[in-house]
């Protein structure tokens, strides 16, 4: 009696053991992994050498897809759809915006073969509190951006002399600078009154490339505006 008893207890533990595989398995299916920031980024790493041999789609279903695979009527809870080359194991894509928390899943179908995983969406991006953007505030990506300076250069010995007209509604000016017309511009000057409307940069001897950017605040936030003409400068002593 001790022994059935013994048994019955070992079937249970064991039971729930499986279970529990699974509920942890909950982004994986063999096949493939899915793995998300939290927001809307999506990778899917393939790992079925029959999928990575071989073109397959890739869909992204929302949390209130019910199941159907038809294309057509389930158009609306797609928020991804993309094709996966031979060869390619691994497929990174965003959520068509704007993402919604819930449990999203992924299909990714190969030789009339389709299989399923799912993953959760933690907030959307502009959700106050998601822990992977710890310092997004809501509504920041709808901002509208401050206009773009117009800017102005002239050399006075080693300076460059970069002025603007103001622009309204803004915080402050950043003014970059360049080696190269297409390189990488690193900002030289950051002016923090919306009223200064010039400033000097220092300069060795050499060719340059000048633009700036406008700034504001919004949600706690620095929103700047696009980049400003550019202007070309030669420093000659």
């Amino acid at each position: 009696m001790k022994y059935f008893k013994l048994m019955h207890c070992f079937v249970i533990v064991a039971c729930l053991c499986f279970i529990m595989s699974f509920s942890t398995e909950a982004k994986a299916n063999g096949k493939f992994t899915v793995t998300s920031d939290g927001s809307s980024a999506v990778t899917v790493t393939i790992t079925d050498a029959g999928i990575i041999g071989s073109e397959a789609s890739v869909i992204c279903y929302s949390p209130s897809w019910t199941g159907t695979r038809d294309i057509a009527q389930a158009s609306k809870d797609i928020v991804y759809l993309g094709q996966k080359k031979s060869g390619q194991n691994v497929v990174t894509f965003k959520i068509n915006a704007p993402a919604v928390a819930g449990n999203y899943t992924v299909s990714v179908g190969a030789q009339g073969a389709i299989t399923d995983a799912k993953f959760v969406i933690v907030s959307s991006p502009n959700q106050p509190g998601n822990p992977q953007n710890p310092g997004d505030q809501p509504g920041v990506d709808n901002v509208k951006k401050p206009k773009a300076p117009k800017i102005a250069v002239k050399v006075k010995g080693k300076k460059a002399i970069v002025s603007w007209k103001k622009v309204k509604g803004v915080k402050g000016y950043k003014v970059y600078v360049s080696s190269k017309k297409k390189g990488k511009y690193k900002v030289k000057a950051t002016v923090k009154k919306a009223k200064i409307t010039k400033c000097k940069i220092k300069l060795k001897k050499g060719k340059y490339f000048i633009k700036a950017k406008s700034f504001k605040k919004a949600s706690g936030k620095t929103v700047h505006s696009k980049f400003s003409n550019v202007k070309k400068v030669v420093i000659k002593k």
